[in-house]
C-alpha cells in the first residue's frame, strides 16, 4: 500500500506529521522499534527525509533513539503517566465547563485524549486507582 503523494511543506515535516499520526492512532505502539526501511517503502521517499522526520519526532519526545539499536516509539514512565492522567482530568473539566457540558463533546480534546488513552493502555489502573 502506497500513501498519498506529499506536497508543499518540507518533505521531512510532512513525513513527521504522518508518522506522528501513526503514533497517535496507535499504529506504532510504545516501545516498538521504528522500521526506517518500511517507512521509506511506504511513503516512496529516500532515507534522508525519513531520518530527518524521525529526528523531529525524537525532539518532540515521541521517539527515543537507542545507540546502535535505532529509533523506538517512546514509552511513558509511571510518573509521566500519572501527569498525563491528571492533565486529562483537568482539561476535561475545563472544556466541559467552557462548553456547558458535564463532559466535553467527542473530539474536543483529541490530542489530550490520545495521550490519555495511550497512558491508559500502557499503565492500566485497577478499580482502586493503582497501577498493577
Amino acid at each position: 500500500m502506497t500513501a498519498a503523494p506529499l506536497q508543499s511543506q518540507a518533505l521531512c515535516e510532512q513525513l513527521a506529521e504522518r508518522i506522528r499520526g501513526q503514533i497517535y492512532r496507535r499504529e506504532m505502539l510504545p516501545g516498538e522499534a521504528v522500521d526506517e526501511a518500511a517507512l521509506v517503502t511506504h511513503y516512496g521517499v529516500s532515507r534522508t527525509p525519513v531520518r530527518e522526520a524521525l529526528r523531529i519526532l525524537q525532539n518532540e519526545g515521541l521517539l527515543t533513539a537507542r545507540i546502535r539499536r535505532g529509533m523506538f516509539v517512546s514509552t511513558l514512565s509511571p510518573e509521566e503517566h500519572e501527569e498525563a492522567r491528571e492533565l486529562s482530568r483537568l482539561l476535561r473539566g475545563f472544556v466541559g465547563a467552557r462548553c456547558g457540558h458535564a463532559t466535553p463533546p467527542e473530539g474536543s480534546l483529541s490530542h489530550a485524549a490520545l495521550l490519555h488513552n495511550s497512558a491508559e493502555a500502557e499503565f492500566p489502573l485497577t478499580p482502586d486507582g493503582v497501577t498493577p
